[in-house]
């Protein structure tokens, strides 16, 4: 599977709060960088924080720029969620990819609060 379609796969992953699926396309050894809250290091640290807080899901998601160069890809664009409080909360976000074999390796999310 060439990175696009691993990208425009686990962009649909994520839309439909399908945890395993987003995993499947990790390596074991993968970084998430949530800037301004957390790292998760390994396929099993992001197992867990899927497993730890699954009252947070995707509700609704745009891809407003959707840019895939070699091993690096990103996309971008507005996201509502729901969280353990009951309250939806709603975002702009970009999210890079780094891959490897097909995989992601390291991705580095960025996200702010819509106003």
């Amino acid at each position: 599977m060439d990175n696009k379609k691993v990208i425009a796969a686990i962009v649909q992953a994520f839309n439909d709060n399908d945890n395993e699926a987003i995993l499947q396309y990790m390596t074991d050894d993968i970084e998430w960088h949530m800037l301004g809250d957390c790292i998760l290091a390994g396929k099993q640290n992001i197992r867990d924080f899927f497993k730890n807080n699954p009252e947070v899901k995707v509700l609704n998601c745009t891809q407003d720029h959707f840019l895939v160069d070699g091993d690096v890809a990103s996309v971008s664009g507005e996201i509502q969620c729901h969280n353990p409080s009951g309250k939806d909360f709603n975002m702009y976000y970009c999210d890079i990819y780094e891959l490897t074999g097909g995989k992601v390796k390291k991705m580095i999310t960025y996200g702010i609060n819509k106003k």
